[in-house]
């Protein structure tokens, strides 16, 4: 892979990325609009690690939001690594 390539991918990752954390700040989608959206950046540029993080903050931030018991959050977290 070129330089060149390596650039556009992670040009391309930068824009998903801006879009879902838009998509967050902005409450314009549902939050899985904005999960599908952040781990696209991954697959375009998986060597990047701010797309991982990420995804990661965002699932976070729904299971404080989500999850008003803490013996629910096993079965979130589980549900997460499923998913991923």
């Amino acid at each position: 892979m070129t330089l060149c390539d390596l650039r556009r991918r992670l040009t391309c990752a930068r824009m998903l990325l801006q879009l879902g954390r838009y998509w967050d700040e902005t409450a314009s989608c549902e939050s899985n609009a904005v999960v599908r959206q952040l781990k696209e950046v991954t697959l375009v540029h998986p060597e990047w690690e701010d797309g991982f993080f990420y995804v990661a903050t965002y699932y976070d931030k729904v299971m404080m939001a989500v999850v008003d018991r803490p013996e629910k959050r096993g079965d979130f977290i589980t549900q997460v690594i499923i998913d991923v």
